[in-house]
């Protein structure tokens, strides 16, 4: 994740399509790339280090402020793998034990998504900013 959020900072001054400006900031020509950055950095950046460093306690739990920090602390488990969504809640059958029958679902969701899924919205929903930002920008996105 931090990752993404430093390529994603570092991403933006390229992207910024004001041609008369290229090759040097000034915030009074470029305030919103500039303001966007500054909330990138300041929400995204700053605020995860934060959260991490003093909202963190023992077995990484999250405690609020002036929470106490109880080792014992119990959440609830409210996460539920895909598979499980599909075989036992849709088809009201067991989970399979071969990993890969198990987990085609998500897999194919997750090729979806992001191979199937971009090139036909830019061919139908965001053609016009398609053409508009270039197949380079939007491929980065």
């Amino acid at each position: 994740m931090p990752s993404l959020i430093l390529v994603g900072l570092m991403a933006m001054p390229y992207i910024d399509r004001n041609p008369e400006n290229s090759g040097f900031f000034s915030y009074k020509r470029r305030r919103t790339a500039i303001s966007l950055f500054m909330f990138g950095w300041l929400v995204f950046w700053v605020m995860l280090i934060i959260v991490g460093t003093f909202l963190r306690g023992p077995n990484w739990n999250f405690f609020g402020p002036f929470e106490y920090w109880d080792i014992h602390k119990l959440e609830a488990l409210t996460n539920i793998n895909f598979s499980e969504i599909i075989y036992i809640k849709w088809l009201n059958w067991g989970l399979p034990d071969s990993i890969l029958l198990r987990e085609i679902w998500g897999i194919l969701v997750f090729l979806g998504y992001f191979l199937i899924l971009p090139p036909l919205l830019a061919k139908t929903v965001l053609k016009n900013m398609y053409a508009r930002l270039g197949a380079r920008v939007i491929l980065f996105l």
